[in-house]
C-alpha cells in the first residue's frame, strides 16, 4: 500500500455502493446518518401517492366550490373566482379574501 498525504480523504479504496431494497444504491458519504432524521419520508406505495394527490385535488375543488357561493352572494362574478382559486390554488384563495367586496344586505 502506497503512503498517501495527509489531507487525502480516502486512505484506503472506496467499499462498492451497497444495494438497497428499492435496488438503488446508498453511499456513507451521500447519505450521512446527520441528515436523515430530517428528510422527509416517502410514501410507501404509489397508490399513497395518488391518493394523497387525489385529495389535494378535492380539497382545492371544495375550496373553488365555497369561493363560487361566497362571490355569488357578495354580488361577484363567482365562475370567475371559481377558476382563480381552483386554477391557482393558494394564491387565489387569499386573492379572493384580499378582493372581496362586503355581503350585500
Amino acid at each position: 500500500m502506497t503512503a498517501h498525504p495527509a489531507w487525502y480523504k480516502y486512505p484506503r479504496p472506496i467499499p462498492p455502493p451497497e444495494r438497497n431494497r428499492a435496488g438503488g444504491t446508498t453511499s456513507p458519504d451521500a447519505l450521512p446518518i446527520v441528515a436523515l432524521p430530517y428528510q422527509a419520508a416517502a410514501p410507501a406505495t404509489p397508490i399513497v401517492f395518488w391518493l394523497l394527490l387525489l385529495g389535494l385535488y378535492l380539497a382545492s375543488f371544495l375550496v373553488g366550490l365555497w369561493v363560487y357561493q361566497d362571490a355569488r352572494l357578495r354580488r361577484m362574478r363567482g365562475p370567475f373566482w371559481f377558476a382563480v382559486s381552483f386554477g391557482v390554488p393558494i394564491f387565489g384563495f387569499v386573492g379572493y379574501l384580499i378582493f372581496r367586496r362586503e355581503r350585500a344586505a
